[in-house]
């Protein structure tokens, strides 16, 4: 039985605008299952709303530095936003009207991890802290009075208990702190209602490849190996196209490769109308970097667009080492294809298998939409969430 929901105070640099992606949107969806009134999100990322799609009310902490200052000091005198949040007076006004019985901390940056330990030595309740990936590790980072590595210690340690979006970062954490704490894997959630129309839309014409989000380093060099095999499928004479569905930053970086591929830009795509664009397609790409300096991110990382794509109806096609977190996830459930080195002529095997194939996708497809119901709707993943928290906080009562 689902425990009562309680009240959270998050502290965050998470996104949490209604066009957010990543690791905002996955806050959002899980904070959708907590009442107006039990959550209050403190933010140290500027152009948030004071109130988020559920209502939950936003507190600004402020004094950070903007845009081009705080990059071209970083590399002279270290982060200067992690700086700023280790300094300023903490603000726990908040507290006098909201009375929170967890500390949620979802950290994506310095500057967030160092208000998140803050926090959590002021408050009297236990703290969380939500790793989506191993981006301390992977980045680290320092500034004048700290360093994320000490900072990381000091607030994982002073936890009762952690998220992670896989067991791979669990088991990370616990080697890295030399300390086991509850754990719990959380994933994306999606929201179930009736099959996607995708499921039953049998694919014809162009065989078409889709990505949909951001493009960081840790997925560039994985999509454009796939950009360069679909090239190779086209000049071989298959009817075959990728649309990558990204801001313009992720097109302009690497532009010449993506015009030389033909591979197609249709913009971002609003989260609410996302699945019907997923399912315009035969595969959906998940991709991983395969180069040796993001490892840790490759390893850590279970991207919150695979549950958006199990729930749109389309099989998916996993870019990426065998041995990393999305391949782990998506071959121990069978819901994916898979292009497992950084071969152009391999990849585009894959693909050609693919297109001779293109029928028996709806297996996939099927097998990743049972997945997505048993596992990711929203309404169970909070639940175990909430139960997870609730335990928590009892623990400490």
């Amino acid at each position: 039985m689902t425990a009562a929901a309680p009240r959270l105070l998050v502290v965050t640099d998470a996104d949490l605008l209604p066009t957010s992606r990543g690791a905002g949107r996955t806050l959002l969806n899980l904070l959708s299952g907590w009442p107006a009134d039990a959550v209050r999100v403190i933010t140290c990322v500027r152009g948030q709303p004071s109130t988020d799609t559920h209502g939950h009310g936003i507190v600004d902490v402020g004094w950070r530095l903007h845009g081009g200052l705080h990059e071209r000091l970083l590399p002279l005198i270290g982060d200067m936003n992690a700086q700023a949040m280790a300094l300023h007076p903490l603000d726990t006004s908040v507290l006098t009207k909201f009375r929170p019985d967890i500390l949620l901390v979802v950290p994506s940056s310095p500057a967030a991890l160092v208000l998140g330990a803050r926090w959590a030595e002021a408050v009297r309740v236990p703290s969380v802290t939500w790793l989506m990936d191993d981006w301390v590790q992977q980045h680290g980072g320092r500034w004048i009075t700290g360093s994320a590595d000490a900072t990381a210690r000091q607030l994982l340690h002073k936890n009762a208990g952690w998220l992670v979006i896989s067991d791979c970062l669990g088991d990370e954490l616990a080697r890295w702190m030399g300390i086991e704490r509850p754990s719990l894997v959380v994933h994306n959630a999606v929201t179930i209602g009736d099959p996607p129309a995708a499921l039953t839309a049998a694919r014809s014409g162009t065989f078409r490849l889709r990505y949909a989000g951001s493009v960081w380093p840790m997925h560039a060099d994985a999509l454009l190996l796939i950009a360069r095999a679909v090239a190779v499928r086209r000049a071989a004479g298959d009817d075959i196209e990728f649309v990558l569905n990204t801001d313009a930053r992720g097109w302009e970086l690497h532009e010449e490769v993506w015009r030389e591929t033909g591979t197609i830009h249709d913009g971002l795509v609003a989260y609410e109308s996302l699945r019907g664009v997923l399912g315009e397609s035969d595969l959906l790409v998940v991709a991983s970097s395969f180069e040796a300096q993001h490892a840790r991110m490759t390893r850590s990382s279970v991207q919150t667009k695979i549950t958006d794509y199990l729930a749109a109806g389309r099989a998916i096609l996993n870019v990426g080492p065998a041995e990393g977190a999305c391949a782990g996830f998506l071959q121990s459930r069978d819901i994916a294809l898979h292009v497992d080195v950084p071969d152009v002529a391999a990849a585009a095997d894959v693909l050609r298998l693919a297109l001779a194939r293109r029928a028996s996708l709806k297996e996939i497809a099927e097998r990743g939409w049972a997945v997505c119901v048993r596992d990711h709707e929203i309404g169970a993943v909070s639940a175990r969430m909430t139960d997870f928290l609730a335990g928590l906080a009892r623990q400490n009562a």
